[in-house]
């Protein structure tokens, strides 16, 4: 693993599909992740979390090292978890907890078809 700065993702695949399982942000991702390993609460909701195989996905921050990248990381890492929960899968957030969502479904006409997905979730607000 690398010693820069990045995001990471701790995913479930089913099917074709990956799953998020958890999105998080490091200065030092070889560092981080070894960290979060020994999170028991994050391996026993992957361990629990429905799909066959686990994947550890990592997004390697390209650039000078500062203040910088600690904003950009941040911007991806939220960005990942808007997408991944806007897509309806459930993370776990750094409390171990589930973040409550809100489920839509579209039946409109086949013109809103074409461009809004049949299901989606949005997050609650606190």
């Amino acid at each position: 693993l690398p010693q820069t700065p990045g995001i990471y993702c701790f995913a479930r695949k089913s099917g074709d599909i990956y799953l998020p399982i958890y999105v998080g942000k490091a200065n030092r991702l070889r560092r981080r992740v070894r960290q979060q390993l020994n999170n028991l609460r994050l391996m026993l909701g992957l361990q629990n979390h429905p799909g066959r195989r686990r994947f550890l996905i990592l997004g390697e921050y390209q650039g000078k090292a500062g203040p910088r990248a600690v904003t950009a990381i941040t911007i991806a890492e939220r960005a990942l978890i808007e997408f991944a929960l806007a897509q309806g899968c459930e993370l776990i957030n750094q409390q171990g907890t589930r973040r409550p969502k809100h489920f839509i479904t579209n039946s409109g006409s086949r013109p809103s078809r074409s461009w809004l997905p049949h299901h989606m979730a949005t997050p609650k607000k606190r």
